[in-house]
Formats: C-alpha cells, sequence, structure tokens
C-alpha cells in the first residue's frame, strides 16, 4: 500500500482573480510564495515523504521546489497530475465553469478533454505509483480537480458530489492506496 498526502498547489494570480487556470501555466502569486514555504515547513525530518510528486506546470514546479528546496532529489514531474483540459474553458472565472463542471464527466470541454478522461490519465499515474512506491509514503501537490479524482478512485466518492463540493482548505488530506 502506498501512503498519499494530498497538498493543494500554492495560491496563483489566477487564484487571486478567480479564475481557473486548467492547462495554463499560472505563476504563484506572493501570497502562494509564502503557502509553497508553509508546506515545507509542515513536513520536516521526521514527516518528510518519500517522494513529492507535481504536475508539469509552472504553480505546480514552483510550489514543490519552494516547499521542498533543500530536497529537490525527492520531487518527481508527471504531466498526468495536471488538472482537466477545461479547453477553451482553461483561464475561464470561476463563476461562469463551476456551475457546469458537472456536465462534462463523460462528454469533453470543448477542445479538451472529458473527467472520465482525466479519471484515466490520473488512474494510470496512481498505478505506476503503486508499483514504484509500494510500502512509502508520497505526497501529491496538484490542484482540486487531483483531489476530486483522488476522492473518487480511492473514497468512491461520486465525481459529481467531488465536482459540487467547495474545496475548503485544510493541510492536507490522506489517502491509501491499495
Amino acid at each position: 500500500m502506498v501512503s498519499i498526502l494530498f497538498e493543494t498547489t500554492a495560491a496563483t494570480f489566477d487564484d487571486e482573480n478567480e479564475l481557473i487556470s486548467g492547462w495554463t501555466n499560472a505563476h504563484l502569486s506572493p501570497t502562494g510564495m509564502e503557502q509553497a514555504k508553509k508546506i515545507g515547513e509542515r513536513h520536516t525530518a521526521e514527516t518528510q515523504p518519500d517522494a513529492i510528486f507535481h504536475a508539469d506546470l509552472k504553480a505546480s514546479d514552483q510550489t514543490s521546489n519552494i516547499a521542498f528546496i533543500v530536497n529537490p532529489q525527492l520531487i518527481f514531474t508527471d504531466w498526468r497530475l495536471r488538472e482537466c483540459n477545461y479547453g477553451d474553458f482553461n483561464k475561464a472565472h470561476i463563476n461562469e465553469l463551476q456551475p457546469i463542471k458537472s456536465r462534462y464527466i463523460t462528454s469533453p470541454f470543448p477542445n479538451g478533454e472529458s473527467y472520465n478522461q482525466f479519471l484515466t490519465r490520473l488512474y494510470n499515474c496512481l498505478t505506476e505509483m503503486k508499483v514504484n512506491w509500494d510500502t512509502k509514503a508520497v505526497l501529491i501537490i496538484g490542484g482540486p480537480d487531483i483531489k476530486c479524482g483522488l476522492d473518487y478512485l480511492l473514497k468512491s466518492i461520486p465525481m459529481e458530489q467531488s465536482l459540487n463540493q467547495p474545496l475548503e482548505w485544510e493541510p492536507g488530506w490522506l489517502y491509501d492506496l491499495p
């Protein structure tokens, strides 16, 4: 079993403007840089994971590298940990996108992907993680869709329910990958 701790990517300029970045390269804001430092502070030598995984987009990369500046050898980048590709809705205002997300569970966003396609990508990443990191503790840094996907794949929470729940920040969510 792999023990997974999920932490959200630190705040970006897009977040502060209530934009959903999707597959765009959003940069951390000054607030986000401070949040990333706090992620690292929460994981001292005693609680440090065996590996840190994040998506290949700027905000995830910045969050991981600021949080774990002293141990960059533990950081792994995987494009499959990107948010859902919202296609034409990348960079949309949260009030435009949030009410319609559940429409795209089986059908892709215009010029993007469906949540089912996203879940397949995440499932494949987790399957590989299980093979390579069995009995280890890993940290995944990602956006809210990754949490929804982990809730669906590892806790059997229906995707529509997960997508419609507001993400209440907390210092990490624990999952077991059997």
